[in-house]
């Protein structure tokens, strides 16, 4: 997969590419498949492959404790980079991940094909904590972004642009201003 994926220094847009707390490098295939980089070789040597049976990987992520998510419909197996164990457990959201940001050691936000939901993870099992004004964002969310001293989660959507959740107030907060770009906009800039 990953050999298949370099063209010159340029990895495939599937794959995604990461970099853990001690400065390693790591590629997580949309096979399942991770590869770890290797600096005194110059490549990539995978150091975990799904078995055959398991669901097609929708969404990888690296948290910021070094730990690799794996993420499909039905379950969620995590790579601890450092010892290698995996842990696997069912996907409680029941969709499609496309979106993971992480606001401390053991808090997620995670987006789905039809919102966002606040989990958290204990022992190898991830609870979705309700937040009623979250939880009631019926919408395809594409980025997240989570700002640690004003604690809001920026939600970024194809349909309906980027607004924030603020977790003091628990309120969505929506722009005022159109960043929609238009024909006549371009117009403007042109005369």
């Amino acid at each position: 997969e990953i050999a298949q994926c370099l063209v010159g220094s340029e990895m495939c847009i599937r794959d995604r590419l990461y970099a853990d707390k001690k400065g390693g490098i790591w590629v997580v295939g949309k096979k399942g498949r991770i590869f770890r980089y290797e600096e005194k070789y110059d490549h990539f040597k995978m150091v975990y492959k799904l078995p055959e049976a398991t669901d097609v990987i929708n969404y990888g992520y690296m948290d910021h404790n070094s730990t690799i998510w794996l993420c499909s419909k039905d379950s969620i197996l995590l790579y601890n980079t450092e010892t290698t164990q995996t842990t696997q457990f069912p996907n409680v959201l029941d969709d499609d991940i496309t979106v993971v940001e992480q606001t401390d050691d053991t808090h997620f936000f995670i987006a789905t094909e039809m919102g966002v939901r606040y989990t958290q993870l204990d022992k190898g099992t991830l609870h979705i904590i309700p937040l009623e004004t979250l939880d009631n964002v019926y919408t395809q969310i594409n980025g997240l972004y989570f700002h640690r001293q004003l604690q809001r989660l920026f939600i970024g959507t194809f349909s309906d642009g980027t607004f924030a959740y603020d977790m003091s107030t628990q309120k969505i907060i929506k722009s005022d201003t159109c960043l929609l770009y238009t024909s006549d906009a371009a117009d403007d800039r042109i005369s």
